[in-house]
């Protein structure tokens, strides 16, 4: 099958797998998408779906008023984007089905990335935690908040972690006879926290970096960095802590017992989260740009002044955001750039810390679709 038919017929399955859901499905519409699909195809890549997310509404008040999309994110299994009125809107990440679409805060909040725990949504505006059904997004509990939240939250079985401007990490218990628990840090917390199996790992910006037990707070470990800790925390595969600080250095530590296995220096405050996708950790600095570090031993392997975020990675390739703000395809092994692709003005990215490749962006008229290198055809 040729690939323009074979584009072709992923939209038609789309659109076919969608109609169960009344008509939520992957639709065309007539907005201009983020990236021209024959662009794509140039570069030997497939539209897997796109879908017109339904933004406008109306008032009495303000009869021509149109939502637009201001962040995208992967969650788990969901992509959910969110509108500059505070709506968040959820599609299939797979399949590019619409599932359901709510408000989450009042429009003067801030809302963070949500976190997805088996079926559960958890959203965090300024002021409130919201519990949703990930499947249908039905409301399950609302929580006022007596802090206010100021970072991304991480979710377990038990608890909710979200940071605190005041200085804390607030563990809230989220099951039945659960104890909730805090701990109070050195300067402000709104550096998002990470999870393994049983411990949190967390840390403020008066550079303390500390992992806990996620059930109660006792600390397995304490490092004091020499700076600020302002990014959110990621984990490698490998079960390695990343922490990004303002005194020029990405920490790996060992998660369990906290060991720093290596410490990379950028020569520069780093204010972004580290990506971290098979063998490199992928670090963004004003001056240098991307430099991929490796993830074992943390030498730097090479650099692209021209990167400015994170977008997905497959075996092959990064795809990167420049500062141009196109995506670039840049090959994992030597940082050469393999091919660009222009984005509408505006576009929305995803990031994708899976190993899928899979391109997710967003116009803010909310144009969504997912793309990806194509499969070699077998002979």
């Amino acid at each position: 099958m040729k690939r323009a038919d074979r584009v072709g017929c992923w939209l038609a399955v789309g659109v076919a797998a969608g109609l169960w859901a009344s008509g939520c499905g992957p639709q065309r519409g007539t907005e201009p998408l983020p990236v021209v699909p024959s662009v794509l195809e140039a570069n030997g890549m497939d539209v897997l779906w796109q879908t017109q997310l339904v933004l406008a509404k109306k008032t009495p008040v303000s009869p021509l008023r149109r939502t637009h999309l201001v962040r995208l994110w992967l969650c788990d299994s969901l992509l959910i984007g969110l509108g500059d009125d505070n709506w968040i809107y959820a599609v299939d990440a797979k399949t590019g089905v619409r599932r359901w679409s709510m408000p989450a805060a009042p429009k003067h909040e801030t809302v963070q990335q949500p976190a997805v725990h088996g079926d559960k949504v958890w959203v965090v505006s300024t002021t409130t935690l919201l519990g949703l059904e990930a499947a249908a997004g039905r409301e399950v509990s609302k929580t006022r908040l007596d802090f206010a939240a100021s970072g991304r939250p991480a979710a377990c079985e038990t608890h909710v972690f979200i940071p605190n401007i005041q200085g804390y990490l607030e563990a809230l218990a989220v099951m039945p006879d659960i104890v909730p628990w805090r701990r109070w840090m050195e300067g402000a917390v709104t550096a998002g926290p990470v999870l393994d199996n049983t411990m949190v790992y967390f840390a403020s910006q008066g550079g303390q970096v500390i992992a806990s037990s996620q059930s109660r707070h006792r600390t397995s470990w304490l490092y004091r960095a020499e700076g600020s800790v302002t990014a959110d925390l990621r984990r490698t595969k490998a079960g390695l802590v990343l922490v990004a600080s303002l005194d020029y250095s990405v920490y790996a530590f060992a998660g369990g017992g906290g060991r720093l296995v290596w410490q990379y220096h950028a020569g520069e405050p780093v204010r972004k989260a580290p990506y971290a996708q098979g063998d490199l950790v992928f670090v963004f600095t004003e001056a240098k740009g991307l430099t991929a570090v490796d993830a074992e031993s943390g030498d730097a392997r090479w650099i692209l002044a021209a990167g400015q975020d994170y977008a997905s990675a497959d075996a092959k390739n990064a795809y990167i955001v420049s500062r141009g703000e196109d995506i670039l395809a840049v090959s994992r092994s030597d940082g050469k750039v393999q091919f660009g692709l222009p984005l509408r003005h505006g576009t929305l990215v995803g990031e994708n810390e899976t190993d899928s490749g899979i391109l997710y962006l967003a116009t803010p008229e909310g144009q969504v679709m997912a793309a990806a290198a194509a499969k070699s055809e077998s002979p």
